[in-house]
């Protein structure tokens, strides 16, 4: 892979969104968000924000598992074609072009999922949701850990992170961290090598394109397989809830 060949966005959302839904770490990511929401106080009367919602896959996501309504979800992202569809598939919704948009009202719970790896802005980015937060209001982030390999750099990634570094920055931006946690291993810790090494036919064959049978297949196997995940402490993805003080 040579150093220009970097996904674009724009032709990711628009050809690859079945695929990327149906991923099973995505679909794990999306998981530990709906399970995370739950001991979130007043989530029914909640203004719920993803900041880097491409098509608002979680917030739908979000809306069907607690019966929310669509004028209470929010979102922003980089993406013209990503915000393009979370406007047609929440229509209610408010959602943004652009890196640190201007809100009407305050963010009651602030998402960010697989967005700060993205930029050297991460701090930038931590400070915007968490001053667009209310005060007691849940910030929630997703990002890798471990080392940057040939997907990460396909990815457009410029760091990773580890739990106890994204605590203290979001200590130090004024909030309480209730859950700080490493998983996937052993099972994603495979997949992760296993992607290192056959890079270009599995970015072709599993990661780009539409949802073939076969991926629907080897997707919904590899998730089941993947719950043992919640058992260990371990692996190169990091979950983090924090409260505003």
């Amino acid at each position: 892979m040579s150093n220009t060949d970097v996904i674009d966005f724009e032709k990711h959302w628009a050809e690859s969104q079945e695929t990327y839904y149906n991923h099973p770490t995505s679909r794990h990511r999306r998981r530990f968000v709906l399970r995370a929401l739950r001991t979130v106080p007043g989530l029914k009367d909640a203004f719920i924000f993803d900041y880097g919602c491409g098509p608002a896959f979680l917030l739908k996501e979000i809306m069907r598992e607690y019966q929310l309504p669509g004028r209470k979800m929010g979102g922003s992202d980089l993406s013209e074609v990503g915000v393009s569809a979370a406007r047609e598939a929440i229509p209610e919704g408010t959602f943004y072009i652009g890196e640190y948009p201007t809100l009407e009202k305050p963010i009651d719970i602030a998402i960010t999922t697989e967005v700060i790896e993205h930029t050297t802005e991460y701090r930038e980015i931590l400070t915007w949701m968490v001053n667009n937060t209310r005060p007691g209001g849940t910030i929630i982030v997703t990002t890798p850990g471990g080392t940057l390999d040939p997907p990460d750099a396909y990815y457009g990634h410029t760091q990773h992170f580890t739990a106890p570094q994204l605590s203290e920055i979001l200590k130090g931006l004024g909030c309480e961290v209730l859950v700080a946690r490493n998983w996937g291993w052993p099972g994603f810790t495979l997949q992760k090598w296993v992607t290192k090494r056959n890079f270009d036919r599995i970015r072709d064959e599993y990661m780009t394109g539409g949802l073939t049978t076969r991926k629907r297949v080897l997707f919904n196997l590899v998730y089941l397989a993947y719950l043992v995940h919640d058992l260990i402490d371990a692996g190169p993805q990091l979950f983090i809830v924090a409260r505003k003080k």
